[in-house]
Protein backbone atom coordinates (compact mmCIF):
# COMPACT_ATOMS: atom_id res chain seq x y z
CA UNK A 1 0.00 0.00 0.00
CA UNK A 2 2.94 2.30 0.50
CA UNK A 3 2.61 5.21 -1.88
CA UNK A 4 -0.40 3.85 -3.73
CA UNK A 5 -3.03 5.87 -1.89
CA UNK A 6 -5.34 2.91 -2.30
CA UNK A 7 -8.25 2.12 -0.03
CA UNK A 8 -8.03 -1.13 1.91
CA UNK A 9 -11.04 -2.44 -0.02
CA UNK A 10 -9.33 -1.65 -3.33
CA UNK A 11 -6.12 -3.34 -2.21
CA UNK A 12 -8.06 -6.46 -1.17
CA UNK A 13 -9.58 -6.72 -4.69
CA UNK A 14 -6.27 -6.57 -6.55
CA UNK A 15 -5.37 -9.55 -8.75
CA UNK A 16 -2.10 -10.50 -10.45
CA UNK A 17 -3.51 -9.38 -13.78
CA UNK A 18 -3.88 -5.82 -12.43
CA UNK A 19 -0.09 -5.47 -12.04
CA UNK A 20 1.66 -4.70 -15.31
CA UNK A 21 5.28 -4.07 -16.29
CA UNK A 22 6.25 -0.55 -17.26
CA UNK A 23 9.33 -0.48 -19.53
CA UNK A 24 11.56 2.15 -21.10
CA UNK A 25 11.63 2.55 -24.93
CA UNK A 26 14.76 0.37 -24.91
CA UNK A 27 12.84 -2.39 -23.13
CA UNK A 28 14.43 -2.06 -19.69
CA UNK A 29 12.20 -2.37 -16.58
CA UNK A 30 11.09 1.07 -15.44
CA UNK A 31 8.64 0.15 -12.70
CA UNK A 32 5.15 -1.28 -12.42
CA UNK A 33 1.65 -0.06 -13.19
CA UNK A 34 -1.06 -1.10 -10.75
CA UNK A 35 -4.61 -0.86 -12.03
CA UNK A 36 -7.19 -0.52 -9.29
CA UNK A 37 -10.21 -2.73 -10.07
CA UNK A 38 -13.42 -1.15 -11.27
CA UNK A 39 -15.42 -4.35 -10.78
CA UNK A 40 -15.57 -7.04 -8.13
CA UNK A 41 -14.95 -10.75 -8.72
CA UNK A 42 -18.53 -11.25 -9.97
CA UNK A 43 -18.24 -8.45 -12.54
CA UNK A 44 -20.41 -6.07 -10.55
CA UNK A 45 -19.31 -2.44 -10.57
CA UNK A 46 -17.87 -1.57 -7.19
CA UNK A 47 -19.18 1.38 -5.23
CA UNK A 48 -17.05 2.73 -2.42
CA UNK A 49 -19.12 5.24 -0.50
CA UNK A 50 -21.03 5.94 -3.71
CA UNK A 51 -17.93 6.70 -5.80
CA UNK A 52 -17.51 4.26 -8.64
CA UNK A 53 -15.28 6.65 -10.59
CA UNK A 54 -12.74 6.48 -7.76
CA UNK A 55 -11.72 3.15 -9.25
CA UNK A 56 -10.17 2.04 -12.51
CA UNK A 57 -7.11 4.27 -12.13
CA UNK A 58 -3.43 3.53 -12.62
CA UNK A 59 -0.73 4.00 -10.05
CA UNK A 60 2.85 3.94 -11.29
CA UNK A 61 5.32 2.31 -8.92
CA UNK A 62 8.94 3.25 -9.78
CA UNK A 63 11.80 0.77 -9.81
CA UNK A 64 13.40 2.36 -6.76
CA UNK A 65 12.06 4.88 -4.26
CA UNK A 66 14.02 8.00 -3.30
CA UNK A 67 15.27 6.26 -0.15
CA UNK A 68 16.78 3.45 -2.24
CA UNK A 69 14.14 0.78 -1.55
CA UNK A 70 13.74 -1.40 -4.70
CA UNK A 71 9.96 -1.41 -4.37
CA UNK A 72 9.14 -2.79 -7.83
CA UNK A 73 11.50 -5.73 -7.27
CA UNK A 74 9.88 -6.44 -3.91
CA UNK A 75 6.48 -6.56 -5.65
CA UNK A 76 7.84 -8.83 -8.41
CA UNK A 77 9.27 -11.18 -5.78
CA UNK A 78 5.89 -11.32 -4.08
CA UNK A 79 4.13 -12.04 -7.38
CA UNK A 80 6.28 -15.19 -7.77
CA UNK A 81 5.23 -16.32 -4.29
CA UNK A 82 1.62 -15.08 -4.53
CA UNK A 83 -1.42 -17.27 -5.37
CA UNK A 84 -1.22 -18.59 -8.93
CA UNK A 85 -4.81 -17.67 -9.90
CA UNK A 86 -4.51 -14.50 -12.01
CA UNK A 87 -8.06 -13.44 -11.17
CA UNK A 88 -8.00 -14.45 -7.50
CA UNK A 89 -7.14 -12.02 -4.70
CA UNK A 90 -3.48 -11.05 -4.80
CA UNK A 91 -3.34 -10.75 -1.01
CA UNK A 92 -4.95 -13.82 0.58
CA UNK A 93 -4.96 -15.21 4.07
CA UNK A 94 -3.05 -18.42 4.67
CA UNK A 95 -4.76 -21.51 6.09
CA UNK A 96 -2.36 -24.22 7.19
CA UNK A 97 0.09 -24.37 4.29
CA UNK A 98 -2.34 -23.25 1.60
CA UNK A 99 -3.82 -20.01 0.35
CA UNK A 100 -7.37 -19.66 1.67
CA UNK A 101 -8.80 -17.89 -1.38
CA UNK A 102 -10.10 -15.16 0.95
CA UNK A 103 -8.78 -11.64 0.47
CA UNK A 104 -7.27 -9.61 3.28
CA UNK A 105 -9.66 -7.25 5.02
CA UNK A 106 -8.79 -3.80 6.33
CA UNK A 107 -8.33 -5.40 9.77
CA UNK A 108 -5.95 -8.01 8.30
CA UNK A 109 -3.84 -5.32 6.63
CA UNK A 110 -3.67 -3.32 9.86
CA UNK A 111 -2.79 -6.41 11.90
CA UNK A 112 0.00 -7.48 9.50
CA UNK A 113 1.38 -3.95 9.33
CA UNK A 114 1.57 -3.65 13.12
CA UNK A 115 3.10 -7.13 13.44
CA UNK A 116 5.81 -6.08 10.97
CA UNK A 117 6.55 -2.86 12.89
CA UNK A 118 6.99 -4.90 16.08
CA UNK A 119 9.70 -7.13 14.57
CA UNK A 120 12.98 -6.64 16.47
CA UNK A 121 15.09 -6.94 13.30
CA UNK A 122 13.71 -3.58 12.13
CA UNK A 123 15.36 -1.95 15.14
CA UNK A 124 12.47 0.48 15.67
CA UNK A 125 11.91 -0.41 19.34
CA UNK A 126 8.67 1.56 19.30
CA UNK A 127 6.29 1.55 22.24
CA UNK A 128 2.93 -0.10 21.60
CA UNK A 129 1.15 3.27 21.57
CA UNK A 130 3.29 4.29 18.59
CA UNK A 131 2.72 1.02 16.71
CA UNK A 132 -1.06 1.33 17.18
CA UNK A 133 -1.05 4.68 15.35
CA UNK A 134 -0.49 2.75 12.10
CA UNK A 135 -3.45 1.30 10.21
CA UNK A 136 -4.56 0.44 6.69
CA UNK A 137 -6.34 3.79 6.39
CA UNK A 138 -3.43 5.58 8.07
CA UNK A 139 -1.08 4.58 5.23
CA UNK A 140 -3.52 6.14 2.76
CA UNK A 141 -3.54 9.35 4.80
CA UNK A 142 0.26 9.35 5.05
CA UNK A 143 0.50 9.03 1.28
CA UNK A 144 -1.61 12.18 0.84
CA UNK A 145 0.31 14.15 3.46
CA UNK A 146 3.70 13.05 2.11
CA UNK A 147 2.73 14.08 -1.42
CA UNK A 148 1.51 17.50 -0.31
CA UNK A 149 4.57 18.02 1.91
CA UNK A 150 6.70 17.14 -1.12
CA UNK A 151 5.09 19.95 -3.07
CA UNK A 152 2.75 17.96 -5.32
CA UNK A 153 -0.34 19.79 -6.57
CA UNK A 154 -3.46 19.03 -4.57
CA UNK A 155 -5.24 17.91 -7.76
CA UNK A 156 -2.61 15.17 -8.23
CA UNK A 157 -2.98 14.09 -4.59
CA UNK A 158 -6.78 13.90 -5.06
CA UNK A 159 -6.37 11.87 -8.25
CA UNK A 160 -4.01 9.44 -6.51
CA UNK A 161 -6.57 8.90 -3.75
CA UNK A 162 -9.37 8.53 -6.30
CA UNK A 163 -11.35 11.57 -5.21
CA UNK A 164 -13.69 13.41 -7.60
CA UNK A 165 -12.38 16.81 -6.49
CA UNK A 166 -9.95 18.35 -4.02
CA UNK A 167 -12.45 19.21 -1.27
CA UNK A 168 -12.45 15.87 0.57
CA UNK A 169 -8.70 15.53 0.03
CA UNK A 170 -8.00 18.87 1.70
CA UNK A 171 -10.52 18.41 4.49
CA UNK A 172 -9.78 14.84 5.56
CA UNK A 173 -6.38 13.77 4.28
CA UNK A 174 -3.83 16.52 3.76
CA UNK A 175 -1.94 17.58 6.88
CA UNK A 176 0.79 20.19 6.72
CA UNK A 177 3.70 20.29 9.15
CA UNK A 178 4.34 23.43 11.19
CA UNK A 179 7.53 23.96 9.17
CA UNK A 180 5.60 23.90 5.87
CA UNK A 181 3.05 26.38 7.21
CA UNK A 182 5.83 28.65 8.51
CA UNK A 183 7.56 28.62 5.10
CA UNK A 184 4.28 29.37 3.36
CA UNK A 185 3.60 32.36 5.59
CA UNK A 186 7.18 33.57 5.16
CA UNK A 187 6.56 33.89 1.40
CA UNK A 188 3.73 36.33 2.06
CA UNK A 189 5.78 38.30 4.58
CA UNK A 190 3.34 37.39 7.35
CA UNK A 191 6.15 35.91 9.44
CA UNK A 192 9.87 36.42 9.40
CA UNK A 193 12.09 33.88 7.68
CA UNK A 194 14.61 31.94 9.74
Amino acid sequence: MRGTGGRAQEISMLCKSYVQENRTPSGLPDGLNIMFPAKDKKGKKVSLKGKTDALSRFKVIPETLDDGIPVSQIIRDYLVFAPSDDQGPLFQTFRGKKWSGKAWTSATITSKLRATLRKPELGLNWKEEMVRLFSAHGIRSMTASSMSEGGEQISLVASTLGHNGTGVTMKRYVRFSKERIRKGLAVTGTVRKG
